[in-house]
């Protein structure tokens, strides 16, 4: 395809459609392989899987829109495990928003190729990939920016005022799921500001209006997050008494600011940048990264304002990475990954001659080939029956703990095996998400001088008074300190359990008879 073609073609192209399919089929068969939890943020994850059964509150500052898609998703398909519904939301998101994608850069290129090329390069890459066959908030945060770039790259393009106002719209919409779009600021008062200059204040406030009534949207639901901590949800994680003052620290995420630092120029260019750049090219290997730049005179040479734009929008995007110590970047690298796919697209049409955009297409898939093999080879090699868990003494696994829930009886208090907030929240899907395990409505319990922190969420079990109820306990040395309570435990024998040519072996439960 060539530039000048029209755009609007591009989705009623069957070859786009199929290109769109097999990548569809790919992420199944990826993405339903992970069962409970994840593998960039497995507590994370596990807890988006059951939040929508309960109608919990997450970590500050809320998330609601995705929160809401979580309900009402877990609700509409009650017949469907939560863990497959709400990984499905991560699929369907990544998806559209690659299509998104590939409609933004044939828009600012006029070449389908240049789009095909970015939704492959960002689909098969392994952050985005790893990302969109997991539950979290990143790839409906995907899914948004992609909206919003393709309604910018319409108006920057065609001077399509209403495309304008609708990228705004989104904009206002995506603070509903992440509030790392503020960072977008900066790129949307250019536009702002040139549309004001061009066409005067007035029509600059006609065309704000719809942004307006979404932002209004957006605002109200927080109120989700009032109104359950109000209701007291099942699973909070707001832990103060609901007023003004702790809704807007929830919501501004005061406790988390303490791993804000602006770094000094120094610590920029050793440490902060090596280290962004590092996860970036997680995605794609440093070469692929020379043809995003590459692609950026490109966009330069044919489309200026909007290669500002999206300049000035990664350029915010990378203030989080660079300022906020996590442990899990990616999650905060997914949207530059997601708009570096245009200039990335953009990059074929570099060289006059019909078949020159072709070899280079060729070139950077058959770089991006062996991270997407080596992603289909790990979901083969590791099915759901043996991603470990690790608990504080023992290894157990995913298939594990449906058989615990199986065997302990109704309303049984377990003490919980977990030092790991990735493995508690997998318990607790356990026991929120999972029907046989709400069926049980057995409950978790922490002993005296445990874990503290997030496990407070966990009523203490005092051992000179266990109270009604049965017990159980899974660690060998949780067991030697109830029974050094008084308390008495009958062990309970689990047969090893075998998969192929692996047999595991299970370790003993202890219940109270």
């Amino acid at each position: 395809m060539t530039a000048g073609e029209n755009p609007k073609l591009l989705v009623r192209d069957p070859r786009f459609h199929a290109l769109l399919l097999v990548l569809l089929l790919d992420l199944v068969v990826v993405g339903y392989s992970h069962g409970v939890g994840g593998t960039v943020n497995r507590g994370d994850s596990a807890k988006f899987q059951f939040l929508g059964v309960v109608g919990g509150v997450s970590h500050p500052p809320g998330n609601p829109l995705y929160l809401l898609l979580d309900v009402a998703l877990v609700h509409v398909l009650f017949f469907v495990p939560p863990s497959l519904v709400v990984t499905g939301l991560s699929l369907v998101c990544g998806v559209a928003a690659l299509a998104y994608l590939g409609r933004a850069t044939t828009v600012l290129t006029g070449s389908r190729l240049a789009g095909a090329i970015g939704i492959v390069a960002v689909g098969l890459g392994p952050v985005f990939w790893t990302l969109s066959t997991e539950p979290e908030v990143y790839t409906l945060n995907a899914l948004l920016l992609g909206a919003l770039a393709f309604f910018a790259a319409r108006h920057l393009v065609d001077a399509d005022e209403r495309s304008l106002s609708r990228a705004l719209a989104v904009w206002m919409l995506a603070f509903g799921n992440h509030l790392t779009v503020v960072a977008l600021a900066p790129a949307f008062l250019l536009l702002l500001a040139l549309f004001a200059y061009v066409h005067g204040l007035a029509r600059l406030a006609r065309l704000l209006v719809l942004p307006a009534i979404v932002g209004a949207f957006t605002l109200a639901l927080y109120g989700y997050v009032a109104l359950r901590v109000h209701q007291h949800a099942p699973y909070s994680e707001f832990s103060d008494a609901l007023d003004v003052h702790s809704f807007w620290q929830y919501l501004t995420a005061k406790k988390y600011q303490e791993s804000f630092s602006w770094p000094s120029l120094r610590s920029l260019a050793a440490v902060r940048f090596p280290q962004a750049f590092a996860g970036l090219q997680r995605q794609w290997v440093w070469i692929v990264w020379i043809a995003v730049a590459w692609g950026m005179l490109v966009l330069a040479r044919l489309q200026p304002r909007a290669l500002l734009f999206f300049a000035l929008a990664v350029a915010g995007l990378l203030f989080f990475p660079l300022t906020y110590a996590i442990g899990d970047p990616d999650g905060f690298l997914l949207p530059v990954i997601v708009l570096a796919g245009i200039p990335l697209g953009a990059s074929v049409l570099t060289f006059e001659r019909r078949d020159a955009p072709v070899a280079m297409s060729v070139a950077i898939l058959l770089c991006l080939f062996p991270m997407a093999a080596g992603k289909v080879h790990d979901a083969y090699r590791t099915p759901p029956a043996e991603r470990v868990i690790q608990l504080d003494e023992i290894d157990t696994t995913g298939w594990d703990l449906p058989d615990i829930v199986a065997r302990i009886s109704p309303g049984t208090r377990f003490v919980e095996p977990c030092g790991d907030y990735g493995c508690a929240q997998v318990l607790n899907y356990y026991r929120f998400g999972d029907s046989a395990g709400r069926a049980k409505g057995f409950t978790v319990v922490h002993l005296p001088g445990g874990h503290v922190g997030w496990h407070a969420l966990w009523p203490e079990l005092s051992t000179s008074q266990p109270g009604p109820g049965a017990i159980c306990a899974l660690l060998p040395s949780q067991v030697l300190r109830l029974r050094q309570g008084g308390i008495v435990l009958k062990e309970i024998p689990r047969e090893p359990f075998t998969r192929g040519p692996v047999t595991y072996s299970r370790p003993s439960l202890f219940c109270t008879p």
